[in-house]
């Protein structure tokens, strides 16, 4: 670990998932790369309005890594398989191979360009790539600068709040003590979820999560703060499988387990699963109340505590701040949203939870990662809307 005074590299060469938003950034991005594929990523880009029907305002839905040479990612949600017929007409000497979750255009042996499906990014959905990476270096400068150069620092909204929390919470006081804050996004760590009937959905390990979290790590003699930073308007608290707990290789057996899941998070198992051609004779609504303590005990193990969690991209704000177990309660759910059939499989449920004296509004999805997918393997929870009661109000 070095702190951000001790780090002596230009970040801007370091390898990035960059999102081109216009012809003269593609150009850019691959300048450098000697491939012919370069032709076909403009045409995707000239036709991509047209291809899938969508209008976007920022940048598109497709990156890539600057250390490859002739791949690109493209968002999940957008089917390859409408690529194919415009790309054969464009290119008709190129091999166009469809895969599962790729899109090759060869000529012969040669991989003249392939597109893999993946998360990719977009400026206005969770993540934040280049600028998340920056954002990390833009607020340990700010927080190393904050004893000399109060309004000098990029984030001052932000730097007041850490300011106060620092203070008071972890006894580290950015205006007289001796301190450091040293980049440590490397240590983020995934935390698998366990399931049982007796327990529910449990994410471990819970409890005091900061040191598993940190980005940011502000050090002051025997004293240490953790910061989760998140550069995006919203932000996932939850990416994860569920997988081992649907039975894919026996879809019609542990039926019981399966609907138990389903009505676990608040959806009726029928309506749940049909749409994955997996039949469930059961069709039952959960109990609301339920379905609200069930919320809540998967979100305190997925929240735990001993970290401080910041957002640097829209609203600038220190979203949690949870040194101690927060106090959790789920307000309302909203009627579930159903997957439908021939469609890309992905199911929701929209939470208000309060967390301590603040509100947040949270999709809870379940989704496949392709159409074919047989049962919705993820789990994601998006935190779409956080609100202070007070101006000055934070969780502790």
């Amino acid at each position: 670990m070095k702190s951000f005074k001790q780090y002596n590299i230009n970040i801007l060469n370091e390898a990035y998932t960059i999102v081109p938003k216009n012809d003269l950034e593609i150009r850019n991005l691959i300048k450098t790369k000697a491939f012919e594929g370069k032709d076909v990523l403009f045409f995707i880009y000239d036709n991509f309005k047209r291809i899938y029907k969508e209008v976007w305002c920022d940048a598109l839905p497709i990156s890539a890594d600057t250390k490859e040479t002739n791949t690109v990612k493209i968002r999940r949600s957008y089917d390859l398989k409408k690529l194919v017929q415009p790309l054969k007409k464009k290119f008709p000497s190129f091999d166009i191979i469809l895969n599962k979750t790729s899109l090759n255009i060869k000529r012969g042996r040669e991989v003249l360009l392939k597109l893999e499906m993946g998360e990719g990014s977009r400026n206005n959905k969770a993540g934040g790539g280049a600028k998340g990476k920056s954002f990390e270096y833009d607020l340990a400068s700010d927080i190393e600068k904050y004893k000399t150069d109060q309004r000098g620092v990029k984030y001052p909204e932000i730097m007041d709040s850490l300011y106060k929390i620092l203070k008071d919470d972890y006894k580290i006081d950015l205006l007289k003590d001796e301190y450091e804050a040293v980049v440590d996004g490397g240590k983020n760590q995934k935390r698998k979820p366990t399931w049982s009937n007796s327990s529910g959905m449990t994410f471990n390990p819970s409890g005091d999560i900061g040191s598993i979290v940190t980005d940011l790590t502000v050090k002051s003699k025997n004293k240490i703060a953790f910061l989760s930073l998140k550069y995006t308007s919203n932000f996932y608290i939850v990416n994860s499988s569920i997988r081992p707990y649907l039975h894919e290789n026996d879809p019609y057996s542990n039926i019981k387990e399966r609907n138990d899941i389903a009505k676990y998070f608040g959806f009726n198992p029928k309506k749940f699963y049909t749409p994955y051609g997996i039949v469930s004779n059961e069709d039952v609504d959960p109990q609301e109340s339920k379905v609200k303590k069930n919320w809540e005990h998967t979100l305190k193990g997925v929240i735990g505590h001993g970290y401080i969690y910041v957002v640097g991209g829209g609203t600038h704000d220190v979203v949690i701040n949870s040194k101690k177990p927060p106090k959790i309660k789920v307000n309302s759910i909203s009627e579930p949203l159903y997957a439908l059939e021939g469609k890309r499989k992905y199911s929701k449920i929209t939470i208000d939870v309060t967390i301590d004296n603040r509100h947040y509004v949270m999709d809870c999805q379940f989704r496949g990662t392709t159409a074919s997918d047989i049962l919705p393997y993820y789990m994601r929870v998006l935190v779409k809307k956080w609100l202070k009661k007070k101006v000055n109000l934070l969780i502790v």
